[in-house]
Protein backbone atom coordinates (compact mmCIF):
# COMPACT_ATOMS: atom_id res chain seq x y z
CA UNK A 1 0.00 0.00 0.00
CA UNK A 2 3.09 2.35 0.99
CA UNK A 3 4.68 1.78 -2.31
CA UNK A 4 1.13 1.99 -4.43
CA UNK A 5 0.95 5.52 -2.85
CA UNK A 6 4.43 6.69 -3.02
CA UNK A 7 4.37 5.91 -6.52
CA UNK A 8 0.90 8.20 -6.73
CA UNK A 9 2.76 10.80 -5.59
CA UNK A 10 5.62 10.60 -7.14
CA UNK A 11 3.88 10.56 -10.00
CA UNK A 12 1.51 13.63 -9.48
CA UNK A 13 4.72 15.76 -8.37
CA UNK A 14 6.07 15.29 -11.53
CA UNK A 15 3.04 16.14 -13.27
CA UNK A 16 2.55 19.74 -11.38
CA UNK A 17 5.82 20.73 -12.48
CA UNK A 18 5.49 19.40 -16.34
CA UNK A 19 2.72 21.73 -16.13
CA UNK A 20 4.64 24.73 -14.14
CA UNK A 21 7.62 24.03 -16.92
CA UNK A 22 5.41 24.67 -19.84
CA UNK A 23 3.77 28.40 -18.74
CA UNK A 24 5.65 30.55 -20.80
CA UNK A 25 5.20 30.51 -24.15
CA UNK A 26 6.72 33.01 -26.67
CA UNK A 27 4.97 34.13 -29.47
CA UNK A 28 6.90 37.45 -30.91
CA UNK A 29 10.17 38.61 -29.78
CA UNK A 30 12.31 41.98 -30.92
CA UNK A 31 15.74 42.81 -29.56
CA UNK A 32 17.74 45.53 -31.19
CA UNK A 33 20.95 47.44 -29.97
CA UNK A 34 21.67 50.81 -31.37
CA UNK A 35 24.91 53.46 -31.50
CA UNK A 36 25.97 56.40 -32.68
CA UNK A 37 28.62 58.67 -32.69
CA UNK A 38 29.77 62.01 -33.71
CA UNK A 39 32.41 64.23 -33.69
CA UNK A 40 33.75 67.71 -35.25
CA UNK A 41 36.78 69.94 -35.13
CA UNK A 42 37.52 74.00 -36.40
CA UNK A 43 40.07 72.17 -38.68
CA UNK A 44 38.65 69.10 -39.68
CA UNK A 45 36.12 67.44 -41.43
CA UNK A 46 32.95 66.42 -39.00
CA UNK A 47 32.75 62.60 -38.99
CA UNK A 48 29.70 60.40 -37.82
CA UNK A 49 29.11 56.45 -37.48
CA UNK A 50 25.87 54.32 -36.76
CA UNK A 51 25.59 51.26 -36.36
CA UNK A 52 22.16 49.29 -35.37
CA UNK A 53 21.57 45.39 -34.95
CA UNK A 54 18.49 43.64 -34.59
CA UNK A 55 17.68 40.30 -34.04
CA UNK A 56 15.43 37.39 -35.37
CA UNK A 57 12.48 36.05 -33.63
CA UNK A 58 13.53 33.53 -30.58
CA UNK A 59 17.29 33.04 -31.58
CA UNK A 60 19.72 33.34 -28.98
CA UNK A 61 20.98 36.96 -29.19
CA UNK A 62 24.28 37.95 -27.67
CA UNK A 63 25.11 41.40 -29.61
CA UNK A 64 27.67 43.74 -28.50
CA UNK A 65 28.06 46.55 -30.88
CA UNK A 66 30.49 49.90 -30.82
CA UNK A 67 30.60 52.91 -32.68
CA UNK A 68 33.60 55.79 -32.82
CA UNK A 69 34.26 59.24 -34.48
CA UNK A 70 37.38 61.27 -34.00
CA UNK A 71 37.67 64.91 -35.67
CA UNK A 72 40.72 66.85 -34.02
CA UNK A 73 40.47 67.10 -30.39
CA UNK A 74 37.14 66.00 -30.78
CA UNK A 75 35.54 62.23 -30.18
CA UNK A 76 32.43 60.28 -29.23
CA UNK A 77 32.24 56.29 -28.30
CA UNK A 78 28.93 54.51 -28.00
CA UNK A 79 28.76 50.88 -27.07
CA UNK A 80 25.40 48.79 -26.64
CA UNK A 81 25.24 45.20 -25.95
CA UNK A 82 22.17 43.28 -25.37
CA UNK A 83 21.41 39.59 -24.39
CA UNK A 84 18.05 37.47 -24.34
CA UNK A 85 17.02 33.81 -23.47
CA UNK A 86 13.92 32.30 -23.17
CA UNK A 87 12.33 29.13 -21.57
CA UNK A 88 8.92 27.66 -20.65
CA UNK A 89 9.90 29.01 -16.68
CA UNK A 90 11.75 32.33 -17.05
CA UNK A 91 12.75 35.49 -19.59
CA UNK A 92 16.18 36.75 -18.95
CA UNK A 93 17.12 39.92 -20.52
CA UNK A 94 20.31 41.76 -20.26
CA UNK A 95 20.71 45.21 -21.30
CA UNK A 96 24.07 47.80 -21.26
CA UNK A 97 24.17 51.05 -23.22
CA UNK A 98 27.73 53.34 -23.00
CA UNK A 99 28.60 56.93 -24.70
CA UNK A 100 31.31 58.64 -24.00
CA UNK A 101 32.48 62.44 -25.26
CA UNK A 102 35.09 64.42 -24.91
CA UNK A 103 36.53 67.65 -26.69
CA UNK A 104 39.34 70.50 -26.32
CA UNK A 105 38.41 74.16 -25.88
CA UNK A 106 36.33 75.16 -28.71
CA UNK A 107 38.08 73.13 -31.47
CA UNK A 108 36.75 69.90 -30.98
CA UNK A 109 34.01 68.60 -29.43
CA UNK A 110 32.07 64.92 -29.69
CA UNK A 111 28.72 63.26 -28.80
CA UNK A 112 27.61 60.12 -28.36
CA UNK A 113 24.16 57.75 -28.24
CA UNK A 114 23.33 54.30 -27.35
CA UNK A 115 20.70 52.10 -27.24
CA UNK A 116 19.44 48.50 -25.91
CA UNK A 117 16.06 47.10 -25.83
CA UNK A 118 14.01 43.99 -25.74
CA UNK A 119 10.59 43.59 -26.43
CA UNK A 120 8.88 40.23 -25.82
CA UNK A 121 5.11 39.23 -26.38
CA UNK A 122 4.05 35.98 -24.49
CA UNK A 123 1.47 33.47 -23.98
CA UNK A 124 1.05 32.68 -20.28
CA UNK A 125 -0.98 29.33 -20.26
CA UNK A 126 -2.77 29.09 -17.19
CA UNK A 127 -3.73 31.46 -14.00
CA UNK A 128 -0.09 32.16 -12.24
CA UNK A 129 2.27 34.29 -10.01
CA UNK A 130 4.42 36.24 -12.14
CA UNK A 131 7.74 37.69 -10.21
CA UNK A 132 9.86 40.17 -12.01
CA UNK A 133 13.47 40.59 -10.41
CA UNK A 134 16.43 41.72 -10.89
CA UNK A 135 18.27 45.21 -11.03
CA UNK A 136 18.57 48.57 -13.12
CA UNK A 137 22.30 50.48 -12.39
CA UNK A 138 23.48 53.79 -14.00
CA UNK A 139 27.02 55.63 -13.93
CA UNK A 140 27.45 58.96 -15.23
CA UNK A 141 26.36 62.50 -15.86
CA UNK A 142 23.05 63.98 -16.06
CA UNK A 143 22.78 63.23 -19.52
CA UNK A 144 21.42 60.04 -18.50
CA UNK A 145 18.40 59.62 -20.95
CA UNK A 146 16.67 57.10 -18.81
CA UNK A 147 15.60 53.62 -18.23
CA UNK A 148 12.29 51.85 -18.62
CA UNK A 149 10.69 48.73 -18.32
CA UNK A 150 6.64 47.80 -18.74
CA UNK A 151 4.33 44.83 -18.28
CA UNK A 152 1.23 44.92 -20.25
CA UNK A 153 -1.54 42.79 -21.33
CA UNK A 154 -1.89 43.04 -25.11
CA UNK A 155 -4.31 45.47 -26.10
CA UNK A 156 -4.80 47.00 -23.06
CA UNK A 157 -2.37 49.44 -20.94
CA UNK A 158 0.24 48.81 -18.61
CA UNK A 159 0.16 47.44 -15.63
CA UNK A 160 3.35 47.66 -14.63
CA UNK A 161 5.30 50.47 -15.86
CA UNK A 162 8.46 52.03 -14.54
CA UNK A 163 10.54 54.69 -16.01
CA UNK A 164 13.70 56.20 -13.94
CA UNK A 165 16.39 58.61 -14.72
CA UNK A 166 18.46 58.08 -11.75
CA UNK A 167 19.46 54.22 -10.81
CA UNK A 168 20.27 51.67 -8.73
CA UNK A 169 17.34 50.42 -8.34
CA UNK A 170 16.29 46.54 -7.38
CA UNK A 171 12.90 45.20 -8.68
CA UNK A 172 11.18 42.41 -6.19
CA UNK A 173 7.44 42.49 -7.93
CA UNK A 174 5.39 39.64 -8.47
CA UNK A 175 1.13 39.56 -9.73
CA UNK A 176 -1.40 36.81 -10.05
CA UNK A 177 -1.90 37.14 -13.68
CA UNK A 178 -4.75 35.60 -15.54
CA UNK A 179 -4.18 33.32 -18.48
CA UNK A 180 -3.16 35.39 -21.79
CA UNK A 181 -1.25 37.54 -24.03
CA UNK A 182 1.36 39.08 -22.53
CA UNK A 183 4.13 42.31 -23.65
CA UNK A 184 7.46 42.33 -21.60
CA UNK A 185 9.49 45.59 -22.47
CA UNK A 186 12.72 46.85 -21.19
CA UNK A 187 14.93 49.74 -22.79
CA UNK A 188 17.95 51.34 -21.72
CA UNK A 189 19.69 54.02 -22.89
CA UNK A 190 22.92 56.62 -22.59
CA UNK A 191 23.58 59.79 -24.12
CA UNK A 192 27.21 61.57 -23.79
CA UNK A 193 27.56 65.37 -24.53
CA UNK A 194 30.90 67.30 -24.49
CA UNK A 195 30.46 70.42 -22.74
CA UNK A 196 34.09 71.86 -20.98
CA UNK A 197 34.22 68.64 -19.44
CA UNK A 198 34.50 65.17 -20.93
CA UNK A 199 31.38 63.06 -20.73
CA UNK A 200 30.77 59.71 -19.58
CA UNK A 201 27.64 57.15 -19.38
CA UNK A 202 26.42 53.52 -19.24
CA UNK A 203 23.16 52.07 -18.12
CA UNK A 204 22.08 48.51 -17.80
CA UNK A 205 19.16 46.14 -16.99
CA UNK A 206 19.51 42.65 -15.79
CA UNK A 207 15.77 41.45 -15.23
CA UNK A 208 14.28 38.13 -15.03
CA UNK A 209 10.41 37.14 -15.42
CA UNK A 210 9.99 33.89 -14.05
CA UNK A 211 6.57 31.92 -12.81
CA UNK A 212 6.55 31.54 -9.71
CA UNK A 213 5.38 28.02 -8.21
CA UNK A 214 2.24 27.41 -6.43
CA UNK A 215 2.39 26.62 -2.46
CA UNK A 216 -0.32 23.64 -3.54
CA UNK A 217 3.10 22.74 -5.79
CA UNK A 218 5.36 22.38 -3.61
CA UNK A 219 3.29 20.86 -0.73
CA UNK A 220 2.87 17.80 -3.09
CA UNK A 221 6.50 17.89 -4.17
CA UNK A 222 7.24 17.19 -0.53
CA UNK A 223 5.02 14.86 0.25
CA UNK A 224 6.04 13.21 -2.74
CA UNK A 225 10.14 13.19 -1.37
CA UNK A 226 8.63 11.66 2.20
CA UNK A 227 6.78 9.48 0.81
CA UNK A 228 9.58 7.25 -1.18
CA UNK A 229 11.61 8.37 1.91
CA UNK A 230 10.69 5.58 3.92
CA UNK A 231 11.02 2.85 1.27
CA UNK A 232 14.99 3.94 0.77
CA UNK A 233 15.58 3.62 4.09
CA UNK A 234 14.02 0.26 4.18
CA UNK A 235 15.79 -1.21 1.85
CA UNK A 236 19.33 0.58 3.56
CA UNK A 237 18.09 -1.40 6.45
CA UNK A 238 17.49 -4.35 4.47
CA UNK A 239 21.11 -4.43 3.01
CA UNK A 240 22.53 -4.52 6.58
Amino acid sequence: MMKRMSAVLIMVSFCAVTAKSDMLNPVEQTRSVFCEASACSAYEPSESETAFLEAPDFELFDADISTSAHSGSGCGDAQAIQYSDLSAEQITALGRAFAEASGTGNWGMGSAEAESVVDIVFWLEDAATLALTGTLSKWGSPTFLGMDVELTVVGSDPFFLLDISSAPTTLDESWMLERGLYRFQARTEASAHWSETPDEEWAEFDLQLSVVPEPGTLAILLLGGLAARPRSIRGARSRH
